[in-house]
C-alpha cells in the first residue's frame, strides 16, 4: 500500500509538471469557502518552479514594472524633452499615484470579482501602460502630467494585484516564498527598461540628432561658463540639451 501511495504522488507531480489542467477548472471561485487555489491546493516555491503561470507572471510583471521605473528614474530627462524646468513635483505627482494605484486596484477588484478576474485587471494594466509609453514618445507637453498620473497609478497598482494573484495561483500557505521570487521581476525590469534600453538609445539618438540642436537649446552648466545660451563653439564650457529633439 505504501507502494501505491508513493505512485500516486509521483503521478500528482508529474501532472503539475506537464498537464497543469488537469485538476482545476476554468474559473477561480475565490470567493468559495473552499477555494485554496487555482491548483486546489497550496504549492511551495519548489513546485511553483515547475509551472508555466509563475514564469508568465513575472514576464508580464517585468515588463510593466520595468516600463514605469524607466520613467521615474528619467523623470527628468522625460520632462526637460518637453521643455519643462525640472522639478520635484514631477516626482510627487507619480509617488502620490503610485499610493493611490495600490489601494484603488484592491477596491476594484473586489468590487468587480464576479465580472472581472485579477489577471483580466493585470491584462488592463499592462495595456494601459503601453499606452502611457506611446503617449509620452510624442514629446508633447500637453500629455506630461497625465502620462505621469498613469504611470504612478499602474506602477503601485502591479505590486498589489501581482501579490493576489500569486496567492489566487499557488494558495496562501507558501505566499511569501512564491511572491518574493515573483518580486525579483522589477528589479530585472529596471536593468532591462531603465539602465540598459536607455544607455542603449539615448546616446545613439543623441548623435543621430546632434545637427538638428541649435545653439538656443545648449545651456551651460559650468558654473565659470557665464549662464545659459550659446551653441558651443571651440569653448571647454560643459552643456546639456534641452528640448524635444533632444
Amino acid at each position: 500500500e505504501n507502494d501505491d501511495d508513493d505512485d500516486d504522488d509521483d503521478e500528482v507531480e508529474v501532472d503539475l509538471f506537464f498537464n497543469e489542467d488537469l485538476n482545476h477548472s476554468d474559473k477561480m471561485d475565490c470567493g468559495s469557502p473552499s477555494f485554496i487555489s487555482f491548483y486546489g491546493r497550496h504549492l511551495s516555491l519548489s513546485e511553483s518552479l515547475r509551472t508555466w503561470r509563475l514564469y508568465a507572471i513575472m514576464i508580464i510583471f517585468c515588463i510593466v514594472a520595468g516600463s514605469g521605473i524607466l520613467v521615474i528614474n528619467n523623470i527628468q530627462a522625460v520632462a526637460g524633452a518637453v521643455n519643462k524646468q525640472p522639478s520635484a513635483f514631477f516626482v510627487t505627482i507619480i509617488s502620490l499615484a503610485n499610493a493611490g494605484g495600490r489601494v484603488l486596484i484592491g477596491l476594484v477588484a473586489d468590487a468587480c470579482s464576479d465580472t472581472l478576474s485579477r489577471f483580466q485587471l493585470l491584462a488592463l494594466i499592462a495595456l494601459f501602460m503601453g499606452v502611457t509609453q506611446c503617449l509620452l514618445s510624442f514629446g508633447n507637453a500637453f500629455f506630461l502630467y497625465p502620462c505621469l498620473l498613469m504611470t504612478g497609478a499602474m506602477f503601485g497598482a502591479t505590486f498589489s494585484n501581482t501579490a493576489a494573484i500569486t496567492a489566487d495561483v499557488f494558495g496562501s500557505k507558501y505566499v511569501g516564498s512564491n511572491y518574493g521570487f515573483i518580486d525579483l521581476a522589477p528589479a530585472i525590469g529596471s536593468y532591462i527598461f531603465s539602465a540598459g534600453l536607455v544607455a542603449l538609445f539615448y546616446p545613439k539618438m543623441a548623435t543621430t540628432q546632434d545637427g538638428d540642436i541649435s545653439g538656443d537649446d545648449l545651456q551651460h552648466t559650468n558654473p565659470d561658463g557665464g549662464g545659459g545660451g550659446g551653441g558651443g563653439g571651440g569653448d571647454d564650457k560643459d552643456h546639456f540639451c534641452q528640448g524635444v529633439h533632444c
